[in-house]
């Protein structure tokens, strides 16, 4: 795994696991206190970069990452904004190293899932952007409202409508 890096100084918003305890690598934190790091900052550091005074607090700016290092029966979760210098992990997840983190209101796994679907639907992308039609195997479509349609074509393909059709030609008695 390579860590690319992002280096920068601005506030990150994000959620931050601990152990039950409120620790983190041995490190207490408590709710509503600010923390400094008095070296440089390292998203991921080894060995040697922290022997060197680099490392940082820790933080994931999408809280579904937090479960890549934080069991989430074992865990307690808060919300973080990190400052100072930061440094993020643009590889495979969005992990933040910062020289200065504040720690939130405490978070609970129903309120970390919530948040995590809304970060995904804050950040989605859509590919096609206005794009009116669904294509590929296994495409799905609807049309809804007076007067719509669907089209389906292709080896085993469907359509399907409901409702009632009467046209001007027609005489109910």
């Amino acid at each position: 795994m390579t860590n690319k890096k992002e280096s920068n100084v601005e506030i990150v918003k994000g959620y931050k696991g601990f152990d039950k305890d409120m620790t983190c690598r041995g490190f207490q934190f408590t709710e509503g206190q600010t923390y400094k790091h008095n070296g440089g900052v390292k998203c991921c550091p080894n060995k040697d970069d922290i022997s060197n005074g680099k490392g940082g607090f820790h933080f994931c700016e999408n809280p579904i990452d937090i479960f890549r290092y934080y069991e989430p029966a074992s865990s307690v979760f808060h919300a973080v904004e990190g400052g100072g210098e930061t440094e993020k992990h643009t590889d495979d997840d969005t992990k933040v190293a910062c020289t200065e983190i504040k720690i939130g209101a405490s978070l609970s796994l129903h309120d970390l899932i919530g948040e995590g679907i809304k970060f995904f639907y804050e950040k989605r992308t859509y590919k096609n952007k206005g794009s009116k039609h669904s294509t590929g195997d296994s495409s799905a479509s609807s049309a809804t409202g007076d007067s719509s349609a669907a089209v389906s074509t292709g080896l085993y393909s469907k359509a399907m409508g409901r409702g009632v059709w009467l046209h001007s030609s027609c005489v109910v008695e």
